[in-house]
């Protein structure tokens, strides 16, 4: 794209993070369809175990390519992105094919794109105007606009910071990814029976603490 190639990858970026954030979005709805109340911390922790058991896989094929194969750079990032995309979507397909649409009960009809949108907000804005009605759920969604706002900007910026300030190379960066995944895979597990035992507001409280050492510590 020559020298306005940043333009089409900031857009293209764009576009991503709206599928990525929107899919999160149906994941996390899709949860009191899946598991009783009391299962929930059990099926959302191994849920995120297996994730990062299949995201390990793949950072290990791509750290594969880009020690051992012949081609240059460039290439091999376009193909380590494009594996990555094809990985998201097999999955998502899998999910579409097998998962069963939850039977919600609506009396909607649907009136097309436009009208569907201007609802969608309607209902957003009287959202706005009773959660002063409901203290608790207020302050948790302004803690949680804080708190995964970090946690995002943080796994955004993770691999930039380290070929941009640490100048590591490409290769170390996956492995860096990689030893992350691996850690996170049984974490996931032991988080998900601290909740069981101590309650999921202690065991989340326990992550961020360690989460901000962490980072502030790096």
């Amino acid at each position: 794209f020559g020298s306005d190639g940043y333009m089409v990858l900031a857009v293209m970026y764009v576009i991503g993070s709206i599928g990525f954030t929107g899919g999160n979005v149906i994941y996390y709805a899709f949860m009191p369809h899946l598991a009783e109340k009391r299962c929930m911390d059990h099926v959302s922790s191994w849920g995120y175990a297996y994730g990062f058991m299949g995201g390990s896989l793949l950072l290990l094929v791509h750290l594969g390519i880009l020690l051992a194969s012949p081609w240059e750079t460039n290439f091999k990032l376009a193909v380590i992105f494009v594996t990555s995309s094809l990985w998201w979507w097999g999955f998502g397909a899998l999910m579409f094919k097998w998962t069963p649409e939850p039977e919600i009960s609506s009396d909607m009809e649907w009136k097309g794109f436009k009208n569907a949108t201007i609802f969608a907000y309607a209902e957003v804005g009287k959202t706005f105007k009773e959660i002063k009605k409901f203290r608790v759920l207020a302050l948790y969604l302004v803690a949680y606009l804080l708190f995964y706002d970090g946690v995002n900007t943080i796994a955004s910026m993770a691999s930039v910071f380290g070929e941009v300030v640490l100048r590591i190379n490409e290769s170390m960066n996956i492995a860096l990814l990689l030893t992350v995944n691996i850690v996170a895979i049984p974490m996931s597990i032991v988080f998900g029976k601290l909740a069981d035992h101590k309650g999921t507001k202690f065991s989340l409280m326990l992550a961020l603490l360690i989460y901000c050492f962490v980072a502030v510590t790096a």
